[in-house]
């Protein structure tokens, strides 16, 4: 997870189709651009802006959240990217 960023969805799914493993989405104010040179100044830069990411438990049973699932403005489209991302849809607490 990124610093300054605050959990506020907790799930999990099925890894390998049986281990229960976390999924959290968290709440941040910087979108973050590709810093490519190359990109439109829209895409390229960084932005204050209320985002989401998902953040997905990696390995299962470590505490440690390093595998980031995408980046969103909405809450409700970091919830279901991670239906589409994850091998079984999490179930939310």
């Amino acid at each position: 997870m990124m610093p300054g960023e605050h959990i506020i969805k907790r799930g999990s799914w099925l890894y390998g189709g049986s281990v229960r493993s976390p999924v959290v989405i968290t709440r941040g104010s910087v979108f973050y651009g590709t810093g490519d040179h190359e990109d439109p100044p829209d895409v390229r830069d960084d932005r204050e802006v209320e985002t989401y990411s998902l953040w997905v438990e990696s390995p299962p049973g470590s505490g440690e959240f390093p595998a980031g699932g995408g980046q969103f403005l909405a809450l409700d489209e970091a919830v279901e990217h991670a239906s589409k991302l994850l091998a079984s849809p999490p179930r939310w607490e």
